[in-house]
């Protein structure tokens, strides 16, 4: 049961090498299935964590299980207030998705389990989702 320091925490990935492969391999999917209008996309991992975490919990959850640190940078802040979020340019648009409750999340599951190994006893529980930064002309 949450208690009153219990939040919920997103953590965006990002990778250092623009224009990685996974995101130009959306891109050409995006542009195959007629989404011409999209010039640019980045994609990213995104996490959500609920806990009673502090922030050494958070930033070591981050650099140590989250993230590569020679090969992307990782942010995080409290789901709903600013912080985490970088300015999109004009014309840029912001996408995230995650599974629906009840799916099977093995990645989140991963992240609990590797909690518990750390020591971080305050997570609760973790989810997945992709978070992705789409460029174009007239895409509203």
């Amino acid at each position: 049961m949450p208690t009153e320091k219990t939040s919920i925490y997103r953590i965006v990935v990002k990778s250092k090498q623009p224009g990685d492969p996974r995101s130009q391999a959306y891109l050409v999917d995006a542009q195959a299935l007629g989404l011409t209008k999209i010039t640019g996309l980045q994609c990213n991992e995104l996490y959500f964590v609920e806990g009673a975490l502090s922030q050494s919990d958070l930033q070591r959850l981050a650099d140590e299980v989250l993230s590569d640190p020679v090969t992307q940078t990782a942010a995080w802040g409290r789901l709903f207030l600013t912080g985490v979020e970088t300015s999109l340019r004009h014309g840029c648009w912001k996408l995230q998705v995650a599974l629906r409750p009840g799916v099977t999340d093995p990645v989140a599951e991963q992240i609990e389990r590797v909690g518990q190994v750390l020591g971080l006893s305050g997570l609760l529980r973790a989810a997945t989702g992709l978070d992705f930064e789409i460029e174009g002309q007239d895409l509203g």
